[in-house]
This record gives C-alpha cells, structure tokens and sequence, in this order.
C-alpha cells in the first residue's frame, strides 16, 4: 500500500500517461492516485466528491441567475448576430419558450409575437423582421412565417428584391443625370447658335 505524497511513473502503477501522485480527497479523505501536474495534484477531490461539488455549484449559479446576479444589467442582452435576448423569470407565461432552464433567455422578436398571440410559439415557427434590421422588434416589422424553410425563401426574395430596388434607383439618378446633361448641350447649343446669327447679323 503506497503512502501519501508517493509519486510514480504511469507506467509503474499500469495507467498510460504522465506521473501520479498518492494523494488524499480534501472532502472525504479517500486516498487514491491522481495526476501529478507542476508539482501539485491534478485533483483535490475524489470522483464523487468532485461531481457533489459540481452539483452544489451549479444549484448556487441557477440561485443567482437573474435579478440576484452580480452581473446583473436589465436583462436585455443584444447579440452579436444582431437579435435581442430577454430574461425570463420561471413562473413567466412564456417561460416554455426559454431553450434552456440554465440561462432564462428568448429572443425577443419571438417573445413579442408570442404576446402579441397571447400564447407560446411552437419550436417551428418563425418571426420573421420585415425590414430586415434584426434588433427592430415592433409587432407592426413581424411577421409570423410557418417553418424554417418558408422563412429562407421569403428572405432569399427579400434579399433580392432590396438589390434590385438598389439597382432601380441607381439607374434612376444616372438617368437624372444624362437628362441633365443633354439639356445642358442643348443650351450650349442654342447659345451658339444665337451668338453665331449675331455675328453674322453684325457683319
């Protein structure tokens, strides 16, 4: 039976990899071999010791998530694909529609239409932002589009109906423009004309 503090190669002991330590759990006490890494255990707890451990410190993250965090800022959080996240506490209607019970968030262009609906929106159904500005979650810019692949399409042709109201409007002020500069060579034109007849006239 080792002794505590007994360090050994890997291969001495028949685990692949590295030296080991015989070292004691902080918590219960068990004495087992643990990875020896920059002079001091890999782990400090036991397996059962460490998982108990990781339970009570995600029991005391859930206990102060929301109004109760540290970091606390409203609850509104802006993406950085452009959506808006909004806190929601358990006992909220729209609760369901949270992804996952460890952050409380839902987009809120999806917890919009679901109020405006007055119920919670099923996982396939989509809200589409009409004008194309994803932080833009007024009811009258939503539009309720049923499944992921109706909601590609409808923007695919969104996409190109902008470009082509882009390339409408460009062509529209080059149009301007050339008008612009006949009747400005017309003007010269006449100018010339006037002053040539003078000229003529004068001689």
């Amino acid at each position: 039976m080792p002794t505590l503090g007994d360090i050994k190669k890997a291969a001495d002991i028949g685990i692949s990899g590295g030296r080991y330590i015989w070292s004691a759990c902080e918590d219960c006490g068990k004495e087992r071999w643990t990875q020896f890494v920059k002079g001091v255990p890999h782990h400090k707890r036991c397996a059962h010791c460490g998982n108990r451990n990781l339970e009570k410190r995600k029991r005391q993250s859930l206990a102060a998530l929301g109004r109760r965090c540290s970091h606390w800022k409203g609850g509104r959080i802006l993406q950085p694909s452009g959506y808006v996240k909004v806190y929601l506490e358990p006992n909220d209607f729209f609760f369901p529609m949270v992804g996952s019970i460890h952050y409380h968030y839902v987009f809120e262009h999806r917890l919009v239409m679901a109020k405006h609906l007055n119920r919670c929106l099923l996982p396939w159904e989509v809200v589409h932002h009409k004008n194309g500005v994803k932080n833009d979650n007024r009811v009258d810019n939503l539009e309720l589009v049923n499944g992921a692949y109706n909601h590609i399409c409808f923007t695919l042709l969104q996409k190109e109906n902008r470009k082509l109201m882009e390339r409408i409007g460009g062509l529209e002020a080059r149009i301007t423009l050339l008008e612009a500069e006949l009747v400005l060579t017309k003007t010269q034109s006449v100018s010339e004309t006037e002053v040539r007849l003078k000229c003529e006239k004068d001689t």
